[in-house]
């Protein structure tokens, strides 16, 4: 394999990684306290449902997505979840942050990268097979130099 095949293989993986890496990270919005949140929540912070034109819908919040923090304070469950919009809604918070991953993106994401490494590969070979045949016809003698 040539170098501009290795590099272009090496660019597109890192590419990907970092796409998975993004998406695998956690997301934070911020959300009124004060209004509905427009979704339901089961008990281990996963949201099952989200209502049209609620604040969850216009955060991007869809069913599956797990709620991992309000406010810079970890939540694990439907309780603390409760206990933290209560708090920020008892401290007259106007905004508060509240963090969730989506394991929606996370497979998509991780969709993006397998098609990212396949087409990598594909391109890489496609290029060594270019350079092999650009060498043999050198070694042939069969070189063409057009003025």
């Amino acid at each position: 394999m040539n170098l501009s095949a290795r590099a272009l293989q090496v660019a597109t993986r890192l590419t990907a990684e970092l796409e998975l890496m993004a998406a695998s990270n956690p997301t934070s919005a911020c959300l009124n306290p004060a209004k509905p949140l427009g979704m339901v929540v089961n008990p281990s912070g996963q949201v099952s449902k989200v209502s049209s034109g609620g604040q969850a819908e216009a955060l991007g919040l869809s069913p599956g997505c797990v709620v991992v923090g309000l406010g810079g304070n970890a939540v694990g469950s439907l309780a603390e979840l409760k206990c933290a919009v209560a708090a920020a809604k008892k401290a007259k918070v106007a905004s508060v942050a509240l963090t969730f991953t989506d394991p929606k993106r996370q497979a998509r994401a991780a969709s993006r990268v397998a098609f990212l490494n396949a087409s990598a590969s594909a391109e890489a070979h496609r290029l060594a097979e270019v350079n092999q045949q650009k060498s043999s016809r050198v070694q042939s003698g069969a070189v063409y130099i057009f003025h």
